[in-house]
């Protein structure tokens, strides 16, 4: 067993469009995020290996689908932003983030 947690984020409904997550202190390798749908199928999964204390990782994601439901994040360091889409209420596809949430 490494050092470290598991952090999951659920969302009430699926979110169409997971743009980043940010890191700080991200210490060892085998870092793992992974997107996850509503049936707990893993849509995306990337495996990092951390720069450091005192650096900063933007893990970026390229995935449109209207099926992200939860965002499980294994990993020894701290997690300072997570930007996503939610669904609106337009046909267009979402490209700026609607949302900006980071730790209090």
């Amino acid at each position: 067993n490494r050092p470290g947690g598991v952090f999951e984020l659920t969302f009430a409904q699926p979110i169409p469009q997971f743009l980043s997550v940010e890191f700080i202190d991200v210490g060892h390798s085998g870092q793992v995020v992974e997107l996850l749908d509503s049936s707990s199928n893993v849509l995306v999964s990337v495996t990092f290996d951390g720069l450091g204390d005192n650096t900063i990782q933007d893990l970026k994601f390229d995935l449109m689908t209207d099926a992200i439901k939860t965002v499980r994040i294994d990993l020894l360091g701290a997690i300072t932003k997570f930007n996503f889409c939610v669904k609106s209420e337009t046909e267009a596809p979402v490209s700026e983030p609607l949302i900006e949430m980071a730790p209090l």
